[in-house]
């Protein structure tokens, strides 16, 4: 909410670069060239605005970290609430307050589609590791699920509801594409077999959750089965799956 946005280097520990930026509520890094970062004004916004992520500056033509590249134009003001891009980095998804998701082109910046899956306010975006199908969850205990192959806006594949007894503040897909992990302000985990469509685990918490993100497929030799909790404690909380 300050407007800081700030580089972290992990290997070092580290913050590598850091700008200021008027009030903004959601930030995301492009996942493949990492050379640009997207934020969301904490405001209702037409636009989301393009900077440069980089942080070398090696010659007088490359940009400082932080500088303004461009917009990515939404047509309509909208409260973002969530953003994110998916793992190959083709497409940018911006959740809004009013319960859509407005899908972009992230190489050319076009808004290709705007899906109203929701009608309370998108909390959490999570992509399928070959970033085919687009996950949202919201204030309406509704998790959705569209095909972003489709060549329509509906795209629809499926959505689980009341699945929570409240809000569905995070959400994250495994990387082997088999399990949807999502959490929520009723103070749960829950697992989901996408393939089943079903809840196969629950795992009671003694505090909103309002962060999920699993284990990438190799890092440290590992199988990409873990997964990563937060909440209002402020403490993150490891699990690892059985499924």
């Amino acid at each position: 909410m300050d407007g800081t946005t700030s580089l972290i280097s992990l290997s070092e520990q580290k913050v590598a670069a850091s700008t200021s930026h008027p009030g903004i509520w959601k930030t995301a890094i492009h996942p493949i060239t990492l050379g640009h970062y997207v934020t969301s004004p904490a405001k209702l916004d037409s636009h989301l605005n393009v900077h440069s992520a980089n942080n070398l500056h090696e010659t007088d033509d490359d940009p400082e970290f932080g500088s303004y590249l461009g917009t990515y134009e939404m047509g309509r003001p909208a409260f973002i609430m969530s953003l994110e891009f998916s793992p190959d980095g083709r497409w940018l998804v911006a959740g809004a307050q009013s319960g859509q998701s407005y899908v972009f082109d992230a190489s050319s910046g076009s808004l290709v589609r705007v899906h109203s899956a929701h009608s309370k306010p998108i909390r959490s975006i999570s992509f399928s590791p070959d970033s085919s199908i687009l996950y949202t969850s919201s204030d309406d205990k509704l998790i959705s699920a569209v095909d972003l192959r489709a060549s329509t806006s509906s795209g629809a594949v499926f959505s689980l509801s009341n699945v929570h007894d409240s809000s569905v503040t995070a959400i994250s897909a495994a990387p082997d594409s088999k399990l949807l992990a999502s959490g929520s302000t009723d103070h749960s985990i829950r697992l989901f077999d996408v393939g089943q469509r079903a809840s196969v685990a629950k795992i009671a918490q003694e505090e909103e959750v309002w962060s999920l993100s699993w284990r990438p497929l190799g890092v440290s030799g590992q199988s990409g089965s873990g997964f990563v909790s937060s909440g209002d404690s402020g403490v993150v909380r490891w699990w690892k799956s059985a499924a």
